[in-house]
C-alpha cells in the first residue's frame, strides 16, 4: 500500500544501526500466529478515498489480485474463494456461488442469502488459514524481502509441497527474496519443483555452540536432477543427526530392523539416524559429498564387492573426506588377485560341482534348499568377485587378506562400512531364501536382525568415525 516517503525516514533510527520501525516497509515476517489471523473479516472502509489499509482491501480493489489469490487457494485445497462485500465487513468465504454479483447498488436478498450459505474463512481448519494467510500478504503487497517460521506448520505433506512450489513460484515472478527456517523436506522439494533459485543453509548446535553451513546450489541441483535420486528420502537426511546410505532401498529396511531390536542404547538415537537409498554404489559419491558439505555426519553401507570398481572406490573415499593416495597401496595388494581375472574355471569343472552337490541327493526333492546349494556352487565357480559375494573376506587369501583386512579397518574409519560376509544376505544365513524382496520378507518375518552378524555390522555402523562425531551434535537441525 502506499506510503509516503517521509512518513518512512521519520521511523528510521541510524543512530541504533538499523530501519528500525522502518523495516518493515522493505521486509515481511510472518510468523505462525499472524499468518492465523490475516485472512480474516476485515471492516469496510469510510469512503472510496480511504486507501487500502489491510490485503483484504486490495483484494477488493483490483480483481487480478483476487483471481491470483483465490487460484492459489483451488490449486492448493481444491476451494474456490468469493469476496462477500454484501455487509459492513468484508469476508472471505470458501466456495463458489453459482450467480452473478449484482451491482453494489442493487444487492438482492437471494444474492445475500446464498453468499451467507458459504462458510467463512475464518471458521476453515488451521491449515488452510495459515497458507492463505501467508500467501495473501505476498500477493497483495510489494516486499521486496519476506521471512517466514516454520511455513509448513499445520499443512499436510502435500500441501506443504504446494507452498514450496508457490514460494519459489513468486520469487520468480514477483523479483522478492524470501528466507525462511523449516524442519520440512516436503516444503524444500516444493521449493526445487519450482524452479527457483534455492540456497540451502543448515543450522545445527553443538553443545550449545550454533553451527551454520551453506549447501551450494550447484550442487543441490546435482541431486535433485538425478531421476533416480529425486524421489528418494535423501533430503529428509538434512534434518538427521546421522545418515546411513545404503544400496538399496531394502538394504535400508534391513538395517533399520536391527536398530530397531538393538538391545544397548546407541550414542545417536534411533528416531534421529536415517536410512537412506542411493540407488547403487555409483550415486553414493554424490549423495554423500552433497550432505557432507551442510555438516551432516555420514555412513556408507556396501556391500564387500564395492571394491571391485576402483574408480568408485576412490570416488567414495574423496567425498567422505579420505585420502586415496594413502589407500591406494592397500588397495592394490588386497584385489592384486582379483585384478582382470576370469574364474579359470571349465565347464566340466563346472558339471562336476554341480553334480557333486546333486548326487548325494539322490531322488530326493529338488527343494528351495538344494536349488540354493545349486546357486552358491554356480556364484563361487563364475569369478573371483563372485566368491567375494559368497565368502566374504576369507576369499581373500595370504597377504591380500593382509591388506584387505588393514584396508577395510582403514574405510571404517571414514565411514565407508562393507559387510565382511560379502554381501548383505549373508548376515542372515539362516534364511533359505537368498536374494530379492521375498529374501527381505523372509528375513523380517523369522527375526534375522537381531542375530550376531547384523548386530555386528550395526555395531560397526555405530562406532564408524562419523557415527562417533554424530553424537558430539544436537537434534533439531534446520534450513
Amino acid at each position: 500500500m502506499p506510503v509516503h516517503p517521509l512518513n518512512v525516514l521519520r521511523q528510521w533510527q541510524p543512530e541504533m544501526g538499523s530501519l528500525g520501525e522502518a523495516a518493515q516497509f522493505f521486509a515481511h515476517y510472518a510468523d505462525g500466529t499472524s499468518r492465523l489471523t490475516t485472512a480474516v473479516s476485515v471492516e469496510m472502509r469510510d469512503d472510496a478515498s480511504t486507501p487500502a489499509s489491510h490485503p483484504v482491501h486490495r483484494l477488493e480493489d483490483d480483481p487480478e489480485l483476487f483471481e491470483a489469490f483465490d487460484g492459489i487457494s483451488f490449486e492448493v485445497f481444491r476451494k474456490h474463494l468469493e469476496l462477500d462485500r454484501s455487509a459492513r465487513f468484508i469476508r472471505l468465504r470458501v466456495g463458489r456461488l453459482d450467480m452473478e454479483a449484482p451491482p453494489v447498488n442493487a444487492v438482492t436478498p437471494a444474492y445475500r442469502a446464498a453468499m451467507a450459505e458459504l462458510p467463512v474463512l475464518d471458521s476453515q481448519g488451521d491449515g488452510m488459514r495459515s497458507l492463505l494467510g501467508l500467501v495473501l500478504p505476498l500477493v497483495t503487497s510489494e516486499f521486496p524481502i519476506v521471512v517466514i517460521d516454520e511455513p509448513e506448520a499445520f499443512l499436510h505433506p502435500p500441501q506443504a509441497q504446494a507452498l514450496g512450489r508457490i514460494l519459489g513460484r513468486m520469487t520468480v515472478e514477483r523479483g522478492i527474496q524470501v528466507v525462511l527456517a523449516t524442519h520440512d523436506k516436503n516444503l524444500l522439494a516444493g521449493l526445487l519443483t519450482s524452479g527457483a533459485g534455492v540456497t540451502v543453509a543448515r543450522l545445527r548446535r553443538e553443545r550449545d555452540v550454533p553451527f551454520i553451513a551453506q549447501l551450494d546450489t550447484d550442487i543441490l541441483k546435482e541431486l535433485w536432477g538425478d531421476p533416480s535420486l529425486k524421489h528418494t528420502n535423501v533430503l529428509d537426511g538434512l534434518f538427521h543427526r546421522l545418515v546411513v546410505l545404503c544400496e538399496a532401498d531394502g538394504d535400508c529396511q534391513y538395517y533399520a530392523s536391527t536398530l530397531d531390536v538393538r538391545t544397548t542404547e546407541a550414542q545417536v538415537p534411533g528416531s534421529e539416524i536415517l536410512f537412506a537409498p542411493t540407488n547403487g554404489k555409483a550415486a553414493m559419491a554424490k549423495v554423500a559429498r552433497m550432505l557432507r558439505v551442510v555438516d551432516v555426519p555420514v555412513v556408507c553401507s556396501l556391500d564387500l564387492d564395492f571394491l571391485d570398481d576402483p574408480t568408485i572406490v576412490k570416488n567414495l573415499v574423496a567425498a567422505m573426506g579420505g585420502d586415496w593416495a594413502e589407500l591406494v597401496g592397500l588397495y592394490r595388494d588386497a584385489v592384486a588377485n582379483f585384478a582382470g581375472a576370469d574364474s579359470g574355471v571349465t565347464c566340466e569343472q563346472v558339471l562336476d560341482g554341480v553334480e557333486s552337490v546333486l548326487r548325494p541327493l539322490g531322488a530326493t526333492p529338488y527343494d528351495a534348499a538344494a536349488k540354493e546349494s545349486v546357486r552358491v556352487q554356480l556364484r563361487a565357480s563364475a569369478g573371483p568377485w563372485e566368491r567375494v559375494k559368497v565368502s566374504g573376506v576369507s576369499a581373500f587369501t595370504g597377504t591380500a587378506w593382509t591388506a584387505a583386512d588393514e584396508l577395510i579397518r582403514r574405510l571404517d574409519s571414514l565411514g565407508i562400512v562393507l559387510v565382511k560376509e560379502g554381501v548383505l544376505e549373508r548376515l542372515a544365513p539362516e534364511v533359505a531364501v537368498r536374494k530379492g524382496p521375498a529374501w527381505l520378507v523372509a528375513a523380517l518375518d523369522t527375526g534375522t536382525p537381531g542375530n550376531a552378524l547384523s548386530q555386528a555390522h550395526l555395531e560397526r555402523l555405530l562406532t564408524s568415525g562419523p557415527a562417533v562425531a554424530a553424537a558430539d551434535s544436537s537434534a533439531g537441525a534446520r534450513l
